[in-house]
């Protein structure tokens, strides 16, 4: 006798009987852009969507390449860890300019506040110095140094440049020459971004604060690009230039769809605008890469990737060059949103793993783990970033498998939910213009403050997590101190770089900078690969195609946005600094079942906001009034119908002159009489809001 196949319709029927009441519609995956997945699903289903027509395009690499990111302050000390992470298992290394680099400006400004944060005294505090936020690497000699050693034909080298990528470019080419390495051996790229150049590279101030705006105009922006994209395609086809960036999406708190909706809407004004200007799709595809960030998600962050390369190829046939143009490399870098910053921070090593896994399942083409503290200098710390990805591959042998995720219902339906509406967003900016006029129209902005909105309650009600931040934080394990530069190496830094332009010939750097001046952007190599050019800054040199002052864009949405956690941090610190620590005493009685999982709800909740929680780890029959904790807030914590009666008794046990804030953990009552509690915490409650009223009450 043959059995019968059950049905999906059996299946929910099943769900839903084991669910304790929950509807089978509940336990759908809600998708912060909006969209929801089913838990389940059949072959047919899933065999029916539409990307799975092309799913072959998605297996056709496997493998990554390990990439370390450098960043320490003196060239010299970049220099050593590059080495270091080649010999110990990298595959790439990326060296990231200072601050002042890679907004183009000359450190000199710090001795005469051109351009830098207004200051009250004779000292260089609080301004921008060499080595501030990456490499100080200014001149030539600068490049020189952090190259030392390093053999230019066999490792893939990176600069994450900004404004003066193009001038690092030439001066790349120069060394190569100058050590009689073939530029044609060169393997690596830059970030010329042509799309961040119009929108939200460069930072000026107004006193204290900065405001994005950018001297940049199209013309000489993608005149440089062109410039660059030519060149490598002439003398160093193994050199991508461009890259097309979607890490400012992230990082502004776009969710998934958004995110990669717009890193491709970005893409296709980039595309467009070359292809007036002569330059066709093909070119741009291999002359760029991509760039994303990737969080701990796991499911959404692979079909995240595996969407960004299906809209690639979609792109790709509407520009007439057909699918079989894959996406540029993609590079998934651990993301610089879901971290702890302050406390616990050693838990950053759990998300950045799990980062690093959901990229190389996501088919990244290369990784970029970044240390649990960020701390440039720590060597342990790199260390620890580059052996989780290793490990990855050689030990879980990650890379063998193409699309290991293929197949699976839930990827692939959120593959196809996370593309859709990607698509959608693609298709508002296309009609706004392009993605240049959506950032300047204000389009964007709100794109990204929707999902930024819808993040921030998500983590504020902590309906997504951030472990040791929101929830089971630890309340002996706090952060290390990050090791800053500080004034001082500032301070040494600025004064070798002055030192060495008192030694250079100053009629040669007029000179070239003149010539760069002189000239269209797209003849910018034409000079720069001049001998003179060893005289001139990378800021000169980067500067002098630059248009006439009064060609001003400011953008509209902050690159940057707060930590997922860092209400939660913030809040926990200023508990943690007061003179009197405040104390929750968790009074757990009754039936012990709930009173149990209520209890440990309340003392998760409040060691996160960095209360000491006096809980007695055993359930009485019944409330104790003779024996309440000397506490600043007493939780009640019981059943519901015990809670009324509760209330009435701890109330007229205190009296009036009793300043102890009393709380219930559970869900609101409505037939709670009025003031026998301060209030309830429950799942779902805005957390943030109520602890900063809570800390108000308690006089913190």
């Amino acid at each position: 006798m043959t059995r019968a196949q059950p049905t999906l319709a059996d299946w929910v029927q099943q769900v839903e009987s084991g669910s304790k009441g929950r509807s089978y519609a509940s336990l759908f995956w809600q998708g912060l852009d909006g969209f929801a997945v089913p838990p389940l699903s059949t072959r047919q289903e899933t065999s029916a969507l539409p990307h799975r027509r092309v799913a072959d395009m998605l297996r056709a690499r496997r493998g990554f390449a390990i990439r370390e990111l450098i960043s320490c302050a003196d060239p010299i000390a970049a220099n050593a860890r590059a080495k270091r992470a080649l010999s110990r298992g990298a595959d790439a290394v990326e060296f990231t300019f200072d601050a002042l680099a890679q907004d183009a400006r000359d450190p000199r400004d710090a001795l005469a506040d051109g351009g830098q944060p207004e200051r009250d005294d004779e000292s260089l505090e609080g301004v921008l110095l060499p080595g501030d936020g990456g490499i100080a690497i200014h001149r030539r000699a600068d490049l020189d140094t952090a190259l030392a050693d390093v053999d230019l034909g066999a490792t893939e080298i990176w600069f994450s440049a900004g404004e003066v990528a193009l001038p690092v470019l030439a001066q790349w080419l120069r060394i190569a020459d100058a050590r009689g390495t073939p530029r044609s051996g060169l393997r690596g790229g830059l970030d010329v971004d042509p799309i961040a150049r119009l929108t939200h590279r460069r930072l000026d101030f107004v006193g204290d604060e900065a405001v994005g705006a950018q001297r940049a105009a199209p013309e000489p922006v993608f005149g440089e690009t062109i410039a660059a994209l030519r060149t490598c395609a002439t003398e160093c086809p193994s050199v991508r230039p461009v890259v097309l960036d979607g890490q400012a999406f992230h990082l502004a708190g776009a969710a998934q769809a958004t995110e990669i909706g717009a890193t491709i809407a970005a893409s296709i004004d980039v595309a467009r605008r070359l292809g007036a200007r002569g330059v066709d799709f093909a070119t741009l595809a291999r002359g760029s890469s991509l760039r994303v960030q990737v969080s701990h998600e796991l499911l959404p962050e692979i079909a995240k990737l595996r969407a960004l390369r299906l809209l690639w190829a979609k792109v790709a046939t509407a520009f007439g060059a057909g699918d079989a143009i894959h996406a540029p490399p993609v590079l998934a870098v651990t993301s610089g949103r879901f971290r702890a910053e302050d406390h616990d921070q050693r838990t950053n090593l759990v998300r950045t793993a799990l980062a690093s896994f959901a990229a190389a399942v996501g088919g990244a083409d290369g990784i970029l783990c970044t240390t649990w503290n960020e701390d440039a200098e720590d060597e342990a710390a790199a260390d620890l970033a580059r052996d989780q990805v290793i490990l990855l591959r050689e030990e879980a042998q990650l890379g063998r498998v193409a699309d290991p995720a293929g197949g699976s219902s839930t990827v692939e339906q959120l593959t196809h939910e996370i593309a859709r509406n990607a698509w959608t967003r693609v298709q508002q900016i296309e009609r706004e213009g392009g993605f240049v006029e959506a950032a300047r129209n204000g389009l964007l902005a709100d794109m990204l403050e929707a999902g930024e909105r819808d993040r921030e309650r998500a983590f504020k009600t902590r309906r997504r997590t951030l472990v040791g931040v929101s929830r089971f934080a630890d309340p002996e394990l706090g952060g290390d101190a990050r090791q800053e530069p500080g004034p001082d190496q500032g301070e040494v830094l600025l004064e070798r770089f002055v030192d060495g332009l008192a030694e250079r010939d100053e009629t040669r750097a007029r000179a070239v900078t003149a010539n760069v001046e002189a000239h269209a952007a797209e003849r910018f190599f034409d000079h720069a690969l001049d001998d003179d050019a060893d005289h001139a800054t990378l800021a000169e040199l980067a500067t002098a195609t630059w248009p006439p002052e009064g060609v001003v864009y400011e953008h509209r949405f902050a690159p940057v946005a707060a930590t997922d956690g860092g209400a939660f941090e913030e809040l926990r610190a200023h508990a943690e600094s007061a003179e009197h620590r405040r104390s929750a005493a968790l009074v757990p009685f009754g039936p012990a079942r709930p009173a149990r999982a209520r209890a440990d709800f309340a003392r998760d909740l409040f060691q996160a906001l960095g209360l000491t929680v006096d809980d007695p780890g055993v359930v009485t029959d019944a409330l104790d009034l003779s024996s309440l904790p000397a506490a600043d807030i007493l939780v009640l914590c019981s059943d519901d119908e015990s809670y009324p009666a509760a209330a009435a008794q701890v109330r007229a046990a205190l009296g009036a002159e009793d300043r102890r804030i009393v709380l219930l953990a559970g869900p609101p009552l409505p037939d709670l009489g009025p003031g026998l509690v301060h209030g309830v915490i429950h799942r779902g409650m805005d957390v943030i809001s109520f602890a900063e009223d809570l800390f108000r009450e308690l006089g913190l």
